[in-house]
């Protein structure tokens, strides 16, 4: 992905793996890095779901882009399940959109394992804040969903996971968003790897 206008910003590559953690693999020669943050959604439920970021400055152009990490509540037995993802996508927004704000960043790129899917109320109402996935509104991007079972332990102790077309439940649970009048995204990929399908049920994007 890369903001408009082609000369603006060069592409930030972005790997959005299972772990929460801030992108901090830019293009130093081109790149600083203005501020960093982090908000935690229910530390009293869960200490790992919340969201880091960091607004980083072009140095050619000064234009600055702010990019973000997150990781929402897992479990999906009920109502109150879903009242917490819609509840971590509003403070999600409220962070962000404060921090863009803040240090004058006009684009925002995101996304990690968000343990819902595009018809889930959470991620409808990111796109009613503004956003949009990427995975949706990248000409040719890659449909295959990015949730599989977990890898399982062979006879000889390695661990071996599932491909997409073994998969029997698999599920589209990691995204991607950016803000549209800022960003177009230029592809959108499904890691495809064995040594991704062995080390988690969630691939990275």
């Amino acid at each position: 992905m890369h903001p408009r206008p082609h000369h603006a910003l060069c592409p930030v590559i972005l790997v959005l793996c299972h772990a929460l953690a801030i992108i901090d693999f830019c293009r130093k020669d081109r790149f600083d890095k203005v501020a960093e943050g982090s908000a935690w959604f229910h530390p009293e439920l869960d200490c790992e779901k919340g969201v880091v970021w960091g607004v980083f400055e072009d140095r050619v152009t000064h234009r600055r882009l702010l990019v973000w990490s997150s990781h929402f509540w897992w479990q999906s037995k009920g109502d109150g399940d879903d009242y917490l993802r819609l509840e971590n996508a509003r403070r999600l927004h409220e962070v962000v959109n404060r921090a863009m704000g803040r240090y004058q960043a006009e684009a925002a790129v995101g996304g990690g394992d968000l343990n819902c899917d595009m018809q889930s109320k959470a991620l409808k109402e990111l796109v009613t804040l503004g956003w949009r996935d990427a995975q949706t509104e990248t000409p040719g991007a890659d449909r295959r969903p990015t949730n599989r079972e977990e890898p399982v332990r062979g006879a000889d102790g390695v661990l071996r996971g599932v491909t997409f077309e073994e998969a029997k439940r698999p599920k589209h649970l990691d995204h991607a968003f950016f803000t549209p009048k800022t960003v177009r995204p230029r592809g959108f990929a499904v890691e495809r790897r064995r040594e991704a399908l062995d080390t988690s049920d969630h691939m990275p994007i």
